[in-house]
């Protein structure tokens, strides 16, 4: 028998803990892995993977499998047949959910209708609402249309939540080594409030009325709703790279940069950014455009090698192109 977690958020976040209990215990810690005894877990997203990474390491018989590499755009990502069938042969997957791994939806259903199960971390974070809708995937527990904003990874405190809730499922379905799984979520959250505490200081030396997005997409309202930034406007209004800017959208965009006189506007690296490199070339000023990581993590050797590197990247990123 294997085991269906699906988490959610808010007051529905403990009780879906105790059903996980209730449900591993009657099949027994044995059930928690593979035949060879290795507990394998299957990560979809680069940032996702980094901090199952980070909180699995330096545990014997655990095997982390992350889809993506550095630089796919979860929302463009397609599987091949051999991480489908992995998908299916997991013993917990990880997904960042609403929607946003567009193109595996169809597997992970399929997947947890076979009993696999699923820690869904968007869900499990209270993620805030975006402006414009994303998919008929994105919505709440209650079938709510209004749409809610999938990128809560960019948000250092719901990371560390949700390592929290990772480290409370591993505990469940991993009884004999509970007390190792609590501390690497523990070691890891610490590590998390640290980097919250060095981007606090970042975005410090950058005035309050200077705290102004334009961005690609809809990408950075969890960073922006941290750290005190308005996000004023956006090339594709949606949460999805997908989408397609209107005339309307365009001329919205330009007027907010003119108003706000804005020094810099923030493209992504896994998303185009022509739309935005010509909105800039035709306002007789110059704006500067400059590329974050967001989607996904950078290369080995780049400054978004690491959850924790993206992060104070980009923290520097957009406070030094808004303090010119």
């Amino acid at each position: 028998m294997r085991r269906f977690i699906k988490v959610r958020s808010g007051p529905r976040l403990l009780a879906g803990l105790l059903t996980v209990g209730l449900v591993v215990s009657a099949c027994g810690a044995t059930d928690a892995t593979s035949p060879d005894g290795t507990l394998t877990i299957v990560v979809t997203t680069s940032v996702l993977g980094d901090l199952v990474q980070r909180v699995t390491s330096n545990v014997a018989d655990v095997e982390v499998e992350v889809l993506m590499a550095p630089g796919q755009d979860p929302h463009s990502f397609a599987l091949s047949a051999a991480q489908a069938s992995r998908i299916q042969s997991a013993d917990l997957i990880v997904i960042n959910g609403l929607g946003l791994e567009e193109g595996l939806l169809d597997v992970i259903d399929a997947a947890q209708g076979e009993g696999v199960p699923v820690l869904e971390v968007a869900t499990a974070v209270e993620p805030l609402r975006l402006t414009a809708p994303h998919d008929q995937n994105n919505t709440n527990a209650g079938g709510d249309t209004k749409s809610l904003d999938p990128h809560v990874w960019l948000d250092p405190l719901r990371m560390r939540e949700a390592v929290s809730v990772l480290g409370g499922l591993l505990e469940t379905i991993d009884p004999d080594r509970a007390g190792i799984w609590a501390d690497r979520a523990n070691t890891v959250g610490v590590e998390l409030l640290a980097l919250h505490e060095q981007i606090l200081g970042i975005v410090a030396e950058l005035p309050p009325e200077k705290r102004i997005l334009i961005s690609n997409h809809e990408a950075l309202g969890a960073f922006a709703d941290r750290y005190g930034f308005e996000i004023v406007a956006t090339v594709i209004p949606s949460a999805s790279t997908t989408a397609d800017p209107s005339a309307r959208d365009l001329e919205f965009l330009v007027a907010q940069i003119e108003e706000h006189n804005v020094s810099a506007v923030f493209a992504e690296t896994t998303a185009r950014s022509d739309v935005l490199e010509s909105v800039v070339a035709d306002l007789g000023r110059p704006v500067e455009i400059v590329e974050l990581y967001t989607g996904a993590l950078g290369p080995e050797g780049s400054a978004a090698q690491t959850y924790a590197s993206m992060m104070l990247s980009n923290a520097r990123l957009i406070v030094d192109g808004l303090n010119q």
